[in-house]
């Protein structure tokens, strides 16, 4: 089941935690919304302990007396001008030939901007790379994935998890 917030009060990642504050563990969450899985194994209380939740949740926050102005049905996560990236060379072995194991250095992700990713960038969820080994960082992909550590996405391939700091090849070496 995937659930959000209509008023834009609480995106996918805020949402999850105050769903975790009340003992419903959503299977992801992504920036706008989040997944909770049901199963066989899900019972009446599971379901009445969820309803409970999202009721106490929208009262804390006063979801009914705000105004919609999320859409009807969750967005996709990614952003709708989503743009395709210059091609990028893979060896067969793993990506680390492509670049030729560059030298690599810890940059700001707002640096990084005209620079080329010495790793794979992958936000989860979805767990999708949004930067491949050798990708020249644009600042639309920059900006992208900004919002998405703003919003609290956790990230793979970056040395802390949180996209403060992106691995960039060293060109000048």
């Amino acid at each position: 089941m995937t659930v959000w917030d209509a008023t834009g009060t609480l995106n996918g990642y805020a949402l999850q935690r105050e769903l975790e504050r009340r003992g419903c563990f959503a299977e992801l969450a992504a920036p706008r919304h989040a997944l909770l899985a049901f199963g066989p194994a899900s019972t009446d209380a599971d379901a009445a302990r969820l309803i409970a939740a999202l009721g106490d949740i929208a009262r804390q926050h006063r979801l009914p007396d705000r105004p919609l102005r999320g859409p009807a049905a969750p967005p996709l996560p990614f952003p709708a001008a989503a743009r395709m990236s210059e091609p990028v060379a893979f060896g067969l072995t793993g990506s680390s030939q492509a670049v030729g194991s560059p030298i690599v250095r810890h940059v700001p992700l707002h640096a990084a901007e005209g620079l080329r990713a010495a790793a794979m960038v992958i936000p989860y969820p979805p767990g999708i790379p949004v930067l491949y080994p050798g990708e020249r960082i644009t600042a639309e992909t920059a900006a992208y994935l900004q919002e998405l550590a703003a919003q609290g996405a956790h990230f793979q391939g970056t040395p802390d998890g949180k996209l403060e700091l992106i691995e960039v090849i060293d060109e000048r070496a």
